[in-house]
């Protein structure tokens, strides 16, 4: 039967076992910002908003481009919607508000039709 060693101040940190403790990172992340405060009652993505991406300077993209891979879109929408100017013009794409419900359709009529 084998003996566990106690932890001592050299294992904390070495690993990612029990026990184990992170070290601090060398300069301060940046804090969570509040999700963005948009006005619904109208929402609509601003069709002529472009933005600029954050890896590639002077490359500007709407707010479609924020959906238009499935798989990155979880990544984009955490990256950019956070930022004020995203949020307000690209509030359906981001998710903060929902797309406007289309009208209802008319009343059924008691026989068929020949028009819709």
């Amino acid at each position: 039967r084998r003996r566990r060693r106690a932890q001592t101040a050299q294992h904390v940190g070495k690993g990612k076992g029990k026990g184990y403790t992170p070290s601090p990172t060398k300069s301060p992340t940046a804090a969570p910002t509040p999700k963005p405060e948009v006005d619904c009652t109208n929402a609509a993505d601003n069709d002529s908003f472009k933005f600029e991406m954050v890896n590639f300077p002077g490359e500007m993209r709407s707010c479609d481009w924020l959906l238009f891979n499935v798989l990155s879109k979880q990544d984009r929408i955490d990256r950019y919607c956070g930022k004020n100017d995203v949020a307000a013009n690209c509030s359906i794409s981001c998710g903060i508000c929902d797309p406007p419900t289309p009208p209802p359709t008319k009343a059924p009529t008691a026989s068929p039709t020949m028009t819709p």
